[in-house]
């Protein structure tokens, strides 16, 4: 649901202006209340013909990419180089001497080498792009009271963000509910330690914008914890678009190779004009050669020195090192930048993660001094788990951890496949419930009361249902933390005390699985 707005400042489709977007240091002076009037919206969230109307106005959301130049302007500049330019000036010279097969000569190897860059470079692009098709990062909203899933890009300002553990916020937002939540903002303040954050209206005063504690912004994921925020600034005007913009301004630098490329061609050229002239004045003013053959003495000297094998030797050796490093998964856009890798000595980085599919399956289950395997890949609900001694106990396994998820399955489309929301892990958890039967339904039978969220100190997520007409606690989290806080073990026999024997053998068991 939508409402107007008329706070001045604010970019709000349907409102008197069109102004800039309202800063974060002013929404997060707003209360809550506040802050959803000043973007025109509910909690329910905007109503589609007005998201679509938003879309319409603010574009994408998606960060400013510089415009990408006309294919025959990237394919020209291969010709045109300094080395290249050397060339077409001895195929030039090769033709006024009379030597018209040295001057093709080097005009083919001109082109053949402009060709082949090009080519390099355009497949290294084609392949990047590809790579970035197949990454679809999708975020959780409300949409006229209704919980939907939708692609980054279709992000607008007014929709109300649905964040729980793991997911990454696309856009800057203000925070409406916050339960336990800190955030990893690592890329927009290089902090790596979480940051807590919460719903509580702040003053901007001595504040860095970036340290607002109730607002989210877009790059950052959430590390613990659930929230509920109203999304503020999209794209370019998120405050992580306006990084992205500042890169994009800064001028490209030569790698080394070209730099010394660049060196090399001013020395030859020089010295290869030297030498004609010098070789020009000698054979005309002492062997006594006429003008025209002392010019074209001169010529052919100044050709001889001309390497035409330099270029596209380095070509070929720089695209060969392209393909080693495509087979390693790394992928070069520009032939020279690959030198440039070879240069550097030392690499910082920050692993985040692994290209995969975003899926996880849960494969085995250790229960009652026994081991359950699941048939089944993926989010597939197809599958399923032997039977046998204890298979009771798994039930309840799964249906506590089952419980203890925020993530949601979803339902089924004409072809079968469900298109789940949360977490993976929690995902990954629940399609294993429903293998053993513990579908959304049944579970729903055990109403949650309450949720202590995941927390980094406590390593451990806590919800508590009302089960059999009591309350009953549902806690899944690290195996040192959750069997540090059990004195018994369930056994299809009945619960026997936890020795120092009996936990040997869960940690054990732990430790295979891993």
């Amino acid at each position: 649901m939508t409402r107007s707005s008329s706070l001045a400042g604010v970019r709000v489709p349907g409102g008197e202006r069109d102004a800039a977007p309202i800063p974060a240091t002013r929404i997060a002076a707003l209360s809550t209340d506040a802050a959803l009037d000043a973007l025109g919206v509910t909690r329910e969230g905007l109503d589609d013909a007005e998201a679509a109307a938003r879309q319409r106005r603010f574009g994408p959301n998606a960060l400013p990419r510089q415009r990408r130049r006309a294919w025959y302007v990237e394919l020209g500049e291969s010709f045109v180089h300094l080395m290249a330019l050397l060339l077409w000036a001895a195929a030039g010279l090769a033709w006024l001497g009379g030597m018209p097969e040295l001057c093709w000569a080097i005009v083919a190897v001109v082109l053949i080498n402009g060709a082949f860059s090009y080519v390099q470079q355009y497949e290294a692009a084609r392949a990047i792009d590809a790579l970035e098709a197949l990454l679809p990062r999708h975020v959780t909203v409300h949409r006229a009271g209704r919980v939907v899933q939708l692609t980054a890009a279709e992000v607008v300002p007014g929709d109300v963000l649905v964040l729980t553990e793991g997911a990454s916020i696309p856009a800057d937002a203000r925070v409406l509910e916050a339960r336990r939540l800190r955030v990893d903002a690592s890329a927009l303040t290089g902090e790596s330690r979480p940051v807590a954050r919460h719903a509580v209206t702040v003053g901007a005063e001595g504040r860095a914008t970036v340290d607002l504690p109730n607002i989210l912004f877009a790059g950052t994921s959430i590390t613990s914890g659930t929230a509920e925020a109203v999304v503020f600034a999209t794209a370019g005007d998120t405050a992580f678009g306006r990084i992205a913009r500042l890169a994009q301004v800064q001028a490209g630098r030569p790698s080394p190779l070209q730099r010394e490329m660049l060196r090399v061609t001013r020395v030859i050229s020089a010295l290869a004009v030297l030498l004609g002239v010098t070789f020009f004045v000698v054979g005309t003013f002492v062997s006594g050669l006429s003008l025209l053959d002392g010019f074209l003495f001169a010529v052919g000297i100044i050709v001889a020195n001309v390497p035409e094998g330099l270029l596209p030797t380095i070509t070929l050796a720089l695209a060969m090192a392209v393909r080693r490093m495509a087979a390693r998964r790394a992928l070069v856009r520009q032939l020279a930048k690959v030198e440039a890798l070879g240069a550097t000595t030392t690499i910082v980085t920050d692993k985040t993660g692994t290209l995969t599919e975003n899926e996880m399956t849960v494969r085995e289950a250790w229960v009652a001094e026994r081991a359950f395997i699941f048939s089944g890949a993926g989010y597939d609900l197809r599958g399923d788990v032997e039977a046998g001694v204890g298979e009771r106990l798994l039930s309840e396994l799964l249906r506590t951890a089952a419980l203890c998820c925020d993530a949601q399955l979803g339902s089924a489309d004409t072809s079968g496949e469900i298109h789940p929301i949360g977490d993976p892990t929690e995902i990954a958890i629940l399609v294993a419930a429903a293998k053993v039967g513990l579908s959304a339904e049944v579970l729903a039978g055990w109403p949650r009361l309450g949720e202590l969220p995941f927390d980094s100190a406590r390593k451990r997520m806590t919800t508590i249902h009302h089960v059999d007409g009591a309350p009953v606690a549902c806690v899944k989290g690290a195996p040192g933390e959750i069997l540090a806080r059990c004195s018994r073990l369930r056994t299809p026999d009945g619960a026997r005390g936890l020795d120092d024997g009996v936990r040997g053998m869960v940690e054990a068991a732990n430790e295979r699985l891993v």
